[in-house]
């Protein structure tokens, strides 16, 4: 019965993605909002934001770049914070980042509650790691080799059939986020990034523990790029 509940979740699940992701075109970067605003509409509340945020884009150890924006706004009670690794990026063209294909993350925080959004799927990482295995060979004799672990070796299409190698949340099962960022260029460096975002997550006790669905709409950003900046 709990299979059969998380089948039905993960294909409503599936259904959100592409209402959403056939809307995204729509989503346009828009630049004509105010430098260092933000504005967004959760379930039936439009949060609008000025100043108090930062954004920053780093290369990381493994070649992913990170963006993230950070918004603080303590006279509204609001905290938010959006997060993704984009790999190969050029920092010139703009980018479609999202929960079912990428590194991305959610959080909101404000008086009529907290939304929070991860990957409802996410593949391990190959530490290279080996374990001692038991090997009995043709002429039945038992020796004991080091090995990785077998996903190491598959697809992710067949890891995901198998389940091996796989880290699945149940509670983000349904929940989807999608975010389009473009950087305003000058003189070869990213002064700004623009853009959109939208989803749909479920409301909690916490980010294990799924709860009502919540749309989140027409969010829009403009926000200065900062290098020395600070995101906790």
């Amino acid at each position: 019965m709990k299979k059969h509940r998380l089948s039905i979740q993960c294909y409503l699940g599936m259904i959100l993605w592409l209402v959403f992701a056939s809307c995204m075109p729509a989503f346009a970067a828009n630049t004509d909002l105010p430098i260092n605003s933000l504005s967004m509409t959760v379930g039936q509340s439009h949060i609008q934001l000025i100043n108090n945020m930062k954004a920053m884009i780093e290369t990381r150890h493994n070649g992913m770049t990170r963006i993230s924006i950070g918004v603080e706004d303590k006279k509204q009670d609001v905290e938010m914070l959006i997060q993704a690794d984009v790999p190969s990026w050029d920092g010139i063209h703009p980018q479609y980042v999202q929960t079912q294909t990428d590194a991305i993350m959610f959080m909101l925080k404000h008086k009529k509650g907290a939304v929070f959004v991860v990957p409802a799927i996410r593949f391990a990482k190959d530490t290279g790691k080996q374990y001692i295995q038991r090997v009995r060979s043709p002429n039945n004799t038992v020796k004991f080799q080091k090995r990785s672990p077998d996903w190491t070796r598959m697809s992710k299409a067949k890891r995901l059939a198998t389940g091996r190698g796989v880290i699945r949340n149940q509670g983000m099962e349904g929940s989807s986020f999608f975010v389009k960022i473009k950087p305003v260029v000058k003189n070869g460096t990213v002064k700004a990034i623009v853009g959109s975002f939208s989803g749909i997550a479920s409301i909690g006790k916490n980010r294990y523990q799924k709860g009502n669905f919540v749309n989140i709409m027409d969010g829009q950003f403009n926000i200065e790029v900062n290098q020395h900046a600070s995101i906790k």
